[in-house]
């Protein structure tokens, strides 16, 4: 979160962890934690960069809402996984990918639109039958709400 490409891109006061609450019942900010618990893989981090990181400054790439021209796109980080893996172990980046609940990611999604996020992005995959059309469901209901908001 921290890497300068994404710098005046990221919307932190809404970013946060669905996972924890603080003691006032709210989800906890992604800026209040040590930066390894911000996030367990750097997946979000890539794809925040392939859509805000700053263009013409000699490091890495464009993003391509944001560019060169465009500095208004911003980016909401949410995190919506525990940081454990299916066996309960705390995520070590080994392979094994971290476990996203569906409830989670619903909380997420149902945070971003609540905090005006106009265009949602989740890369997530389940190669399971019995969830696929309910993440196909899920995937027609966010549009449709975006959609609705406007």
């Amino acid at each position: 979160m921290s890497h300068s490409d994404l710098q005046g891109g990221l919307v932190n006061k809404y970013a946060v962890d669905i996972t924890k609450k603080d003691t006032n019942g709210k989800y906890v900010r992604l800026d209040s934690l040590p930066e390894k618990q911000q996030y367990d893989t750097t997946h979000g981090t890539q794809v925040a960069g392939l859509i805000i990181a700053k263009g013409n400054n000699k490091k890495g790439i464009a993003g391509a809402a944001r560019g060169w021209y465009n500095t208004s796109c911003q980016v909401m980080p949410i995190k919506v996984s525990s940081g454990l893996e299916s066996n309960g172990d705390v995520f070590n980046d080994d392979d094994v990918n971290p476990v996203i609940s569906y409830s989670d990611l619903i909380k997420g999604i149902d945070y971003a639109i609540k905090s005006g996020a106009e265009v949602i992005n989740v890369s997530i995959s389940d190669s399971s039958e019995e969830h696929k059309s309910e993440l196909q469901s899920r995937s027609g209901l966010v549009c449709r709400l975006l959609l609705e908001k406007k």
